[in-house]
């Protein structure tokens, strides 16, 4: 079985593995993870986690794992996102699957990827990787109530949108996020995951051309992810440098 599931990637086995309770993936499967191993301090570790469904694996792996890792569990096979509104949090409910291969292409085109990669990685003296599962780029929140998805690429695209009908219709999921979306302007961005200019692969491979839509406040920085209609255009692509006074820490994503 080990060797079965060794030629999977960690998260592929935490998300794609068929288990009788939510928590056994961790028993099984953390213990072969050389990078995350670590965070099993004892035998009580993994019940104290209280994880009872797929979305609470989801926002524990999310909160240990490195960047890499976790732009892999962003940039994923979505679920149709429900007409009406779409499901809090926004960057975890409509997950479907891993993508394949995407981990390959993080490495292959880690200077061309829109988050600084090589910030978080790098070994000691020992051989042990310093990687402490922060992830500035990618930051994950436990506030209690409304978990906070922190994202702080290089750069974003902002795109035309209609600002009425669906977009702004989502009247309860605004006010329970501090917003009325009878005075507060809706904007959209979109962010993308590699920076393609110079990537020949772009036409023929689409995950280098994978990003997130965004929908939000610019001045309260409060977003959620929500797809586009097919008449939304990229308006001109910014980097984030132009936006630390108005977001020093990044989008702050519900």
């Amino acid at each position: 079985m080990r060797r079965c599931l060794s030629k999977r990637t960690f998260l592929e086995m935490m998300l794609h593995t068929k288990t009788s309770q939510v928590e056994d993936r961790f028993h099984a499967i953390l213990p072969l993870a050389t990078k995350y191993r670590r965070f099993i301090k004892n035998r009580d570790t993994i019940s104290n986690l209280g994880v009872s469904n797929m979305l609470s694996v989801r926002l524990q792996l999310m909160e240990w794992v490195d960047l890499k890792d976790r732009l892999v569990l962003l940039f994923n096979e979505h679920q149709p996102t429900p007409a009406a509104c779409p499901f809090l949090p926004t960057y975890a409910t409509h997950f479907k699957a891993i993508q394949p291969g995407l981990t390959k292409l993080l490495t292959q085109y880690k200077s061309q990827c829109n988050f600084d990669i090589n910030a978080e990685e790098g070994e000691d003296g020992n051989g042990n990787n310093n990687t402490s599962g922060g992830g500035s780029g990618v930051r994950l929140v436990r506030t209690g109530k409304l978990d906070e998805l922190w994202l702080c690429p290089r750069m974003y695209c902002e795109r035309q949108v209609n600002p009425n009908g669906k977009l702004s219709s989502f009247n309860h999921l605004w006010h329970d996020l501090g917003m009325d979306p009878a005075k507060d302007l809706l904007h959209a961005v979109s962010i993308p995951l590699f920076i393609n200019d110079d990537i020949k692969d772009c036409s023929t491979n689409r995950l280098l051309t994978l990003d997130l839509p965004l929908l939000g406040s610019w001045e309260k920085n409060i977003w959620i992810m929500y797809p586009f209609d097919a008449n939304s255009k990229e308006f001109k692509m910014c980097s984030m440098e132009s936006q630390k006074q108005t977001l020093p820490k990044g989008f702050r994503v519900y």
